[in-house]
């Protein structure tokens, strides 16, 4: 029989999930019904009381195990509350009611409840505002009735998963604003300030909430923020202060509170260690009624219980705060300790019973949520997170990113954020698995120069301008919210990582790709730089030896791992070069970086000497403008060609003589690469950084040293550097040995650059 006889493991979480489901419907239901809300009306102390005392028994281990030296401030708190029972007759309901709040703050933390409740709890909460919307509310104080609707306001914020979609959003404000109409109904005008307020928190950044100085300051500012507005206001009516409000608020400014709030300040000040007890008589008002718990708490009890209950306050915000909360999670919690803590500055909501329990329940609520949520996001498969500046754009940056998508794909869930959408479709062809999201609209694509109204370009640069500063952050914020913590993080650029990081909560890994190199970074770029990778990158991938070694002066580099990769070969080069064709050749879109009016000029001393050849730059004719003029004034109309870019640049590769590249910096050449992987010979400037790890001088190409490659980066040219371009040029035009020479070799560089070689190194450190 006693084998038989199994030992029953009481199931905590169940028995919590029971108690939440039981109290969420039996004081929802209340609010909706005359009869049920004059039985919590009357006897809520007893019923709350009854019910916090049932989850201390459940879950006593998990509570106290953690919170020793609360558990023995409470005891001191007891002993404090019954000592004002002695010397001021306070009443054994307000002790009790004093005790439940705090223990309702050392619980809060520590229950569990189950999935299904969880799920159920929207369902309850959904059914019960249908019944408060119809019910006859005429029972209810008018403060009250918008207090509730404010409350299913909360609940609403709390379950809704914000930002999924548009129709959620198109929801949201809807609901927000039909809200709004009910509280105005019922002229409760804390609670519609208190609505204006959560909407305004609930804006905010995600990355407010993480800061440690606003969770230090949280428990100050709700509840000496509190005593601070009463005392305020009881100031303002004192020194004759007057405004009229009447109009919009239909009622004077001072609406009697001055009067009880200006006696319980005195009162403080004449008993402040065991305050004047609950059956004081008040002489400026018939009922023992101070809206405003902070000082209910300090004047029913005294200052030394009111800074116990600080002390509680400060601990249930840490403990809640600290716990690994997700961001959107964090931000729920803040609104709604700030929230109902506002509110509560002008009516003792969380003070009474019979309401401190919805307070109880969305703590409960978002907790769990959150544990929840964590878990799942650490169980669910590994996805890839790529962000790119703009993705559709031409360029060596959008082409790695492209590949390294296109392969990754094969193995992994792939999102593609792209800051900017400026084309239709984007220049390299991506595989459709991969999803692909744009945060905004650009629109402005071209300059100052070609607008005829310029009030119609400044607007538009206005208009971008606040979309880089509000709007985006605000989109890339909701996007990164979505990474969990199994997920892979890759950055396509430094400065798209800068702009990112900040509102990265946690993931299992985070990659760099260095792109400008840190010698062209800006000064603000390079602080953020050493202050912030070391502490939230694991992996900085780099394209040069001489590159890494800057980094690794620059930074500390003991959590961060620094490792050169090439970019994959973007093409599928076939090698041929025709010099017949008596073409030069390069390739990039026309900006500054790419150096071109160096190029040009350069051509311009060649095409002297060899009138028959040509020069042909591949970019984009957008901004095309000031090289147009360029070649103008050097009369080179007819020997230079600017072309728009082409998706098949080994045709156009395979079409010319010479590739030169003349730019002031790269990231890494890809068009270098590609060039010479098609056998063509090729001259280069030494640009900042890592041309001679493309290029062997006089092995399979020329490098042309440049007289100060920092100052050519910034944009100064020497005459004689542009001598020696063309110098270098007219060498390979005149001797056929030596371009056989380059031809021959700069095909070897495929065996370095192929992408399944460059690909495996990636999945290797992504998967380290």
């Amino acid at each position: 029989m006693e084998n038989n006889i199994k030992k029953i493991k009481i199931d905590k979480k169940s028995i919590n999930s029971i108690l939440v489901i039981i109290m969420t419907t039996f004081f929802l239901i209340s609010y909706s019904f005359k009869e049920i809300y004059y039985i919590v009306f009357n006897y809520s102390i007893y019923i709350t009381s009854a019910l916090i005392i049932i989850f201390l028994l459940v879950n006593n281990k998990e509570i106290f195990a953690k919170n020793k030296k609360m558990f023995y401030l409470l005891i001191a708190e007891v002993i404090l509350l019954f000592i004002c029972k002695i010397f001021t007759n306070t009443g054994l309901g307000s002790i009790m009611q004093m005790i439940g709040f705090v223990l309702v703050l050392l619980e809060l933390p520590d229950i569990n409840i189950n999935k299904k409740a969880l799920d159920i709890l929207p369902i309850i909460i959904g059914i019960c505002f249908i019944f408060y919307i119809f019910a006859d509310k005429s029972y209810l104080n008018t403060n009250y009735a918008g207090y509730l609707y404010f409350c299913y306001y909360l609940f609403f914020v709390l379950i809704v998963e914000f930002k999924k979609s548009k129709l959620i959003n198109v929801i949201y404000v809807i609901f927000t604003i039909f809200i709004a109409y009910c509280i105005m109904k019922t002229k409760c005008r804390t609670a519609l300030i208190t609505l204006i307020i959560a909407n305004i928190l609930l804006i905010l950044p995600n990355q407010l909430y993480k800061k440690k100085w606003l969770q230090n300051l949280i428990a100050p500012i709700v509840t000496f923020g509190n005593l601070a507005v009463a005392y305020t206001y009881v100031w303002l009516w004192k020194n004759n202060f007057k405004i009229n409000i009447f109009s919009f608020a239909q009622k004077s400014l001072y609406s009697g509170r001055n009067r009880i709030w200006n006696e319980i300040f005195d009162l403080i000040l004449k008993n402040p260690l065991l305050g004047i007890g609950s059956h004081y008589n008040l002489e400026s008002f018939p009922t023992y009624a101070l809206h405003n718990s902070m000082l209910m708490i300090i004047a029913t009890f005294g200052i030394p219980n009111f800074l116990i209950f600080f002390i509680f306050l400060i601990n249930f915000i840490k403990k809640i705060i600290t716990e690994s909360m997700q961001a959107i999670n964090r931000k729920k919690i803040y609104i709604v300790i700030i929230s109902l803590f506002f509110i509560d500055f002008f009516e003792s909501y969380l003070y009474w019973s019979r309401f401190n329990i919805l307070f109880f329940i969305m703590i409960i609520y978002i907790i769990n949520k959150n544990r929840y949520s964590k878990n799942e996001s650490i169980k669910k498969e590994t996805e890839i997170y790529i962000f790119e500046e703009g993705i559709d754009r031409m360029g060596g940056v959008e082409r790695v990113i492209s590949t390294l998508s296109n392969e990754l794909v094969k193995k992994y869930t792939t999102n593609v954020i792209s800051f900017y959408k400026t084309c239709e479709e984007p220049f390299f062809k991506y595989n459709e698995n991969i999803r692909i999201k744009y945060l905004t609209r650009k629109k402005r694509t071209k300059g100052k120069e070609h607008y005829k109204n310029k009030l119609l370009y400044f607007t538009i640069r206005i208009i971008e301008e606040i979309k880089d500063r509000v709007y985006l952050p605000f989109k890339l914020e909701n996007v990164i919210n979505e990474i969990g913590k199994n997920d892979i993080v890759i950055f396509g650029r430094v400065d798209v990582a800068l702009k990112s990081l900040k509102y990265i909560e946690e993931c299992r890994k985070i990659i760099i790709r260095d792109a400008i190199h840190l010698e062209y970074q800006s000064e603000k770029n390079r602080k953020n730089i050493a202050k912030i990778f070391p502490n939230k990158v694991d992996l900085l991938i780099v394209s040069s030896d001489e590159s890494m070694e800057i980094y690794k002066k620059y930074i500390n580099c003991e959590n961060i791992n620094i490792e050169k990769i090439y970019n994959p070969l973007s093409i599928i080069p076939i090698q041929k070069c025709n010099k017949e064709a008596k073409t030069i050749i390069s390739v990039g879109r026309y900006s500054f970086q790419k150096g071109y009016e160096s190029l040009i000029k350069a051509f311009s001393i060649v095409n002297k000497e060899f009138p028959d050849w040509k020069l042909k730059i591949v970019g984009n004719n957008k901004n095309s403008n000031i090289l147009t003029e360029q070649i103008k004034e050097l009369k080179l109309e007819k020997s230079i060609i600017l072309e728009d870019s082409s998706k098949d640049i080994v045709q156009q590769l395979n079409n010319a003589s010479i590739f030169v590249m003349t730019s002031r910096y790269e990231g890494y050449a890809n068009a270098l690469v590609e060039a010479m992987a098609c056998g063509l010979p090729c001259v280069s400037y030494n640009w900042l950084l890592g041309v001679n790890e493309i290029i062997e001088d006089g092995i399979n190409g020329t490098i042309v040293e440049l007289s100060n490659r920092y100052e050519y980066a910034k944009g100064i040219t020497e005459k004689k550097d542009i001598i020696n371009l063309a110098n270098a040029i007219m060498e390979l035009i005149k001797e056929n040995e030596k371009y056989e020479k380059y031809s021959k070799n700069a095909c070897k560089i495929i065996n370095t650059r192929k992408p399944e070689l460059i690909l495996s190194k990636w999945i290797e450190k992504i998967e380290a």
